[in-house]
C-alpha cells in the first residue's frame, strides 16, 4: 500500500514543482513587461 502512495506524491510533489516554476516564470515575464512599459513610456 506504501509503494502505490509513494510515487503518487512523488508525481504530485513535480507536479507542484512546475507550477511554482511557471509562476516564477510568469513573474519573471511581468517584471520584464513592466520594464519595456516604463522604457517605452520614458
Amino acid at each position: 500500500n506504501l509503494q502505490a502512495i509513494g510515487p503518487r506524491t512523488a508525481q504530485f510533489d513535480g507536479v507542484k514543482t512546475c507550477f511554482e516554476e511557471i509562476d516564477h516564470l510568469r513573474k519573471i515575464n511581468g517584471l520584464i513587461d513592466t520594464i519595456k512599459m516604463y522604457r517605452y513610456a520614458h
